[in-house]
């Protein structure tokens, strides 16, 4: 990312946050969406979690717009 001319970058590689909604629902989803985590190893990633994981369920069933954050579209 650049600002003002100046770049800046991660030190390091993070995990990867992610929000699936599957056309045809899932019952076990939440308000449709099933969410899951992917760890940073970009040689080999693998899934540290998925489904209706807690953490983001926590803060998103306090997004205002269909459990997502940001503009509404």
């Amino acid at each position: 990312v650049a600002i003002d001319g100046k770049s800046f970058r991660a030190c390091r590689s993070a995990g990867l946050f992610v929000m699936y909604r599957p056309v045809d629902g899932d019952a076990a989803a939440d308000e449709g969406w099933i969410y899951g985590t992917v760890d940073a190893l970009l040689t080999e990633p693998r899934v540290t979690a998925a489904g209706r994981v807690g953490s983001c369920m926590g803060c998103h069933e306090k997004a205002p717009h269909g459990r997502l954050f940001g503009l509404n579209r």
